[in-house]
């Protein structure tokens, strides 16, 4: 339990930092259900093929069909874009360079306001 709920606060510090506020409340953000993908190691040499979706103003279908594209591909860095994205979107992959994208955010801005967002993080279960 202790561990889901650490997955769970890694995808919500996901959110947090694509610019969504943690007062927003439940009914725009909130945890999909965990999702099976490819295989995942972490620093430290945890690994497993359980992914948690968070999603903000954005369906846990859409977002997961999109993860399911987004986690086998090459990150370039935190700073790079993750080609793939749904139009209007930005994808960014937090992963270290070269690994896979085990990690990452979708963010749909307008200036400086966040319209919708979606984020993936390894599930340790």
């Amino acid at each position: 339990m202790r561990v889901a709920l650490l997955s769970a606060a890694i995808v919500v510090v996901g959110l947090m930092a694509a610019g969504v506020s943690a007062a927003v409340p439940a009914r725009y953000a909130k945890l999909c259900k965990p999702i099976t993908g490819p295989r995942w190691t972490v620093h430290g040499g945890a690994s497993g093929n359980r992914y948690q979706v968070a999603v903000f103003n954005y369906s846990c279908a859409t977002a997961t069909r999109y993860v399911k594209k987004l986690y086998v591909r090459r990150s370039a860095g935190a700073k790079a874009v993750l080609p793939g994205a749904p139009r209007g979107y930005v994808c960014k992959a937090t992963a270290p360079k070269g690994r896979k994208a085990y990690q990452g955010v979708c963010r749909r801005k307008r200036g400086a306001s966040l319209l919708a967002a979606f984020a993936w993080a390894p599930r340790r279960s």
